[in-house]
């Protein structure tokens, strides 16, 4: 069976195909615990210990890697 990990990313890459982006809302009432790993995978990244394999495989989905506001509230923080 598939690990933590790759299950996360399954379910990311269903909700890139739903929603058209990565960037999972925090309070996601689907998927609490992907929202969490979307977080986490960006802290990994930040402190240097994301294996290669898994940025690849983040990046060919179209990972944000950086936090973006959620589109609903975007429209107030663009000037």
């Amino acid at each position: 069976g598939l690990n933590f990990w790759h299950r996360q990313y399954e379910a990311l890459h269903r909700y890139k195909a739903e929603h058209g982006h990565t960037n999972v809302p925090t309070s996601y009432p689907d998927n609490p615990v992907l929202a969490q790993w979307v977080i986490n995978q960006r802290a990994v990244r930040r402190r240097g210990d994301m294996r290669d394999d898994r940025a690849l495989l983040l990046d060919a989905l179209g990972f944000c890697w950086r936090a973006s506001p959620h589109p609903a509230t975007q429209k107030r923080y663009s000037k």
